[in-house]
């Protein structure tokens, strides 16, 4: 994260898996709006009635066959796309023309080569979605109550809630943070914990977070400190920090009933992730 005040260090935070990441802040950290395992039955659409256009539009099968050119099929849903900008006959008639181009450029030797290169750049894309996407949904399905409170039981406890009131020291050069940090452990001079600026919202107040708030995955090193505690010199990509620890606030963990959704998704996430461990494990990769 780059934005700072000159009162502390501004945290914005998205939740990410049930548990509050800092967005595009650290080395550590990363945002990916991953919606793969957003499934939501066609029932849920409140946007649609039994009498809407969008309600009989979306009764037609995609994969009804519309046209012939030659021995190919159109399919409903290769038009689709189209019928959101023009009429359906148009949406047609520039399907046909776009089926027509694409044979001439596989007939054409010049052509073919390049074309079948990008033909397989995009057919990649497009499997690999559609691989995260129907995966993705029969992984949340086969996710068992007895799944998720174990997890629960695991995994989640009041020290995640905790939260930390911190302040810090960031620097540029490694050595003088490595001074720093060296001079305050040893309480010989605590001249440079003056300058210290409290962690702040993004409302620009000082507050406390949990560990998982903190930018460039610092909460880890928070949690290990005691109240009063320096850390040693942390590089991130923005500089060199030294935290103080002020104060830890207790925290309760919520019932498995209030996030079972999260908990839901860091296990099927989890489940992808083992998926394609084990694809790259039978497979043979040679980097050149």
């Amino acid at each position: 994260m780059n934005e700072k005040s000159s009162s502390g260090f501004l945290i914005f935070t998205a939740t990410i898996a049930g548990f509050v990441l800092l967005v595009g802040a650290g080395i550590f950290l990363y945002s990916k709006d991953d919606k793969s395992f957003d499934v939501k039955p066609a029932s849920e659409d409140s946007s649609a009635t039994a009498n809407s256009p969008k309600t009989k539009e979306s009764l037609v099968s995609k994969d009804r066959i519309i046209a012939y050119v030659d021995d190919t099929a159109i399919y409903e849903g290769e038009i689709t796309p189209l019928l959101g900008t023009m009429a359906r006959p148009i949406a047609i008639d520039t399907y046909i023309n776009k089926l027509l181009t694409a044979k001439a450029t596989l007939a054409d030797p010049k052509l073919k080569e390049e074309a079948d290169k990008k033909l397989r750049f995009v057919q990649n894309d497009i499997l690999s979605n559609f691989y995260f996407e129907r995966m993705g949904a029969r992984v949340v399905g086969a996710v068992s109550d007895a799944e998720l409170q174990d997890y629960y039981n695991k995994n989640i406890s009041d020290d995640l809630f905790a939260k930390y009131s911190v302040s810090y020291g960031i620097y540029n050069d490694a050595q003088e943070a490595e001074n720093v940090s060296n001079t305050l452990k040893k309480g010989e001079d605590l001249t440079a914990a003056k300058a210290f600026k409290p962690f702040m919202d993004n409302t620009g107040k000082e507050s406390s977070f949990t560990v998982t708030q903190f930018p460039y995955n610092l909460g880890r090193i928070v949690e290990q400190l005691k109240p009063g505690e320096f850390s040693p010199a942390l590089a991130t990509r923005d500089g060199f920090f030294v935290l103080r620890l002020d104060k830890k606030n207790p925290g309760k963990k919520p019932e498995l009933s209030e996030i079972r959704n999260q908990i839901l998704q860091t296990i099927s996430m989890q489940k992808m992730n083992e998926n394609v461990a084990a694809l790259r494990s039978a497979a043979k990769i040679v980097l050149k």
